[in-house]
């Protein structure tokens, strides 16, 4: 067989009239191709009875691959083929001819042998598990020759890159913007408040996982801090101080799962603040937000996203309290979003101006003809402390209650 049938061998000519079109593969992977249809040839090696050199011009690449596994071999039948053509290859090859193919690359050559569609499913898999785009995605699967664990592992270093440049160029943007997140677990509860440009951005199901990141980052500092003693606890952090907390205890930085974000969806973002609170037992937090996403997501079932939220520490005077004590302490943090109070007051607090802003001697907000300290008056419920974000605004105002 001459040179130039091997050359005819080696180069992917797909028959337009029988099958859809293809991408050609590039003349350095024809080359190889064909350097390895000759060693074949020179060394007399055969693959389950059929030697290399008994190819027909036109098959290319896919015939070749056909022919080392001793059958027919179609696109979608690449993926498996290529690792039986690997193992086919050390097992049948001499030690020297394994040398030479090390040389060549092979299981590199083999790779990029495959047309593009045999690597969709890959492509389609990584876009998939980490939502970047299809370009980058590609790009990374042909730097990491389809390698996905290799490929995720560069495309999140990639975007943490491009994130922090982004982050920088647009950190004097406002951000007026963006959810509150409420996380309780038992007998602890942590708010958190993270800002972005626009409401859309704080629609997004990407915006909502970041704000639940923060919230399970400050839920594990708040429960390694915590101490136990007989009455709770209530803390608030800044911005700083939870840039410095993680998503786990060997999870990643918030201010890098910031940039992150920050790359995904192109607007400033600020981890603005959080408070977290605790309670011993016989003690009870009610929490509430209103103004949810229309479509929210979440992994927790115990976490809320919203505009406005509230937590409400009671107390019980009754070791078993007569009223169902979740449902009453969430409607005394519905009041508190809704009447927006400063400071918690006591039950002979009189309604007036002076008192508007104490909780107790303000109306109920579910029967506005009764203050709440008169509503809270046979229920033996007392209520010790609150907490109060509203989106956007002067973190002072939460914390002075």
């Amino acid at each position: 067989m001459s040179k130039e049938h091997l050359r005819s061998v080696a180069h992917f000519e797909w028959n337009q009239s029988k099958h859809p079109p293809r991408k050609q593969i590039t003349w350095r992977n024809s080359a190889r191709a064909l350097a390895l249809c000759e060693y074949f040839e020179a060394k007399k090696v055969n693959f389950q009875d059929k030697k290399v050199i008994e190819l027909g011009a036109g098959t290319g690449v896919v015939g070749i691959l056909a022919s080392l596994l001793g059958g027919h071999v179609t696109i979608t039948d690449l993926p498996v083929a290529l690792k039986q053509i690997e193992e086919n290859v050390h097992r049948n090859l001499p030690a020297q001819c394994i040398a030479r193919t090390k040389q060549w690359h092979l299981p590199r050559f083999l790779h990029l042998g495959i047309p593009a569609l045999a690597a969709k499913e890959a492509l389609m898999k990584l876009r998939k598990k980490t939502g970047y785009s299809f370009v980058n995605c590609k790009k990374a699967l042909e730097k990491y020759v389809d390698n996905i664990e290799e490929a995720e592992v560069w495309l999140h270093e990639q975007a943490k890159k491009e994130g922090w440049s982004k982050a920088l160029k647009l950190q004097g943007r406002k951000t007026k913007e963006g959810l509150i997140g409420l996380l309780q677990e038992g007998s602890s509860a942590v708010m958190v408040e993270v800002n972005c440009e626009t409401d859309f951005v704080a629609q997004n199901v990407k915006f909502q996982q970041l704000v639940q990141q923060v919230a399970i980052g400050t839920m594990i500092h708040h429960k390694e801090i915590i101490d136990q003693s007989n009455t709770y606890a209530k803390r608030f952090l800044n911005s700083d101080e939870l840039s410095q907390l993680r998503t786990g205890p060997e999870g990643s930085l918030l201010t890098d799962q910031l940039a992150l974000a920050i790359g995904k969806l192109g607007e400033n973002m600020v981890v603005k603040r959080a408070a977290c609170i605790s309670v011993p037992e016989n003690f009870f937090i009610g929490s509430y937000v209103h103004g949810s996403p229309s479509e929210s997501s979440s992994w927790l079932s115990n976490m809320l996203f919203g505009k406005y939220g509230a937590m409400v520490i009671c107390s019980s005077s009754e070791e078993d309290p007569k009223s169902d004590i979740t449902e009453l302490s969430r409607k005394l943090a519905q009041h508190v979003v809704g009447m927006a109070p400063l400071s918690v007051g006591s039950a002979e607090d009189e309604p007036g101006d002076e008192s508007e802003t104490k909780m107790l001697a303000q109306p109920y907000v579910m029967e506005p003809t009764i203050s709440l300290g008169q509503f809270l008056q046979p229920t033996g419920i007392s209520v010790l402390d609150f907490v109060r974000f509203e989106c956007g605004e002067d973190p002072e105002l939460s914390e002075s209650s």
